[in-house]
């Protein structure tokens, strides 16, 4: 008997992890401690986290991505997920562009909301509201996307990993890969937080974050029918694992990556590199 209860003790150990997700009936969330919730800006919730401590509960109602995006489970998001925004392990994610009101607006903190707000149509706390800007930037074609870009390259952005979205630069976060550079501090664009920008404002199209994401969701042309305001992808066989702005004339605008100190590389305008160049560009315009 005494080796059931072990093993039965050993079983209700496992659930306790902090970290997995969990719903309230009227959120998605995380578990964490009641303490990391409340500094977090969240709500805590009993009995949603299975054989836990007391002070492990649900989280939710954690805003993240400056203030436009919900922390909750990758199944539970309806719009775009940022990952590496919020507590808890790979299921969890920063759920931004949830549309709303008949996909009138987006939902977001009201006091980053530069449009007319409307209540009551958000999950989240009740900060939380659906902002409506106002209709996209008028399409430009390709030539627009670069200026755009060009604009923040002017600035002297530097790379932030996770950054950027399509209202302009953002701080980012931390890099997930060796040598994990810590953005959180750092107000910039990552490569595909650059085109989304570029993308939104030059042309009205709204894109996910991330050079993969991008590439899945681009119309293909061979690389040789490449024109202005193209996105350029690079990655070794079967990934993506950069994009870019084809300028014309051979050049391109990116946000490139870290100097060896993890300092952001800022903004150029650089010759197009063969290196892992993928045979097609996407064309959005």
């Amino acid at each position: 008997m005494r080796t059931v209860f072990v093993i039965s003790l050993l079983v209700a150990l496992a659930f306790a992890e902090v970290g997995d997700p969990c719903s309230t009936g009227k959120g998605s969330g995380v578990c964490i401690s009641t303490s990391d919730c409340s500094s977090l800006g969240g709500k805590s919730t009993a009995g949603y986290c299975h054989n836990t401590p007391t002070n492990i509960q649900c989280c939710t109602n954690i805003v993240c991505n400056n203030d436009d995006g919900l922390c909750m489970s990758k199944g539970s998001c309806s719009g775009t997920p940022v990952d590496g925004k919020c507590p808890g392990g790979s299921e969890i994610t920063c759920c931004t562009d949830i549309k709303c009101d008949g996909n009138k607006g987006t939902c977001k903190k009201t006091s980053a909301c530069t449009g007319s707000v409307k209540t009551g149509v958000c999950p989240g706390p009740s900060g939380f509201a659906c902002c409506e800007s106002g209709n996209p930037p008028t399409p430009g074609g390709g030539q627009a996307i670069v200026d755009y870009a060009q604009q923040e390259v002017n600035k002297g952005w530097p790379y932030s990993w996770g950054g950027g979205n399509k209202n302009g630069a953002t701080y980012g976060s931390i890099e997930p890969e060796s040598p994990n550079c810590d953005d959180r501090k750092v107000k910039g664009f990552d490569c595909s937080g650059l085109t989304l920008y570029a993308l939104y404002q030059g042309v009205g199209v709204s894109v996910g974050h991330g050079a993969t994401m991008q590439w899945n969701a681009a119309p293909k042309y061979p690389y040789e029918q490449r024109q202005p305001g193209d996105l350029i992808f690079y990655g070794p066989e079967g990934s993506i694992h950069h994009v870019t702005i084809y300028a014309g004339n051979d050049q391109m605008l990116e946000a490139e990556g870290h100097y060896s100190n993890c300092k952001g590389i800022p903004l150029h305008k650089t010759a197009v590199r063969t290196k892992n160049l993928k045979s097609m560009v996407g064309r959005f315009w």
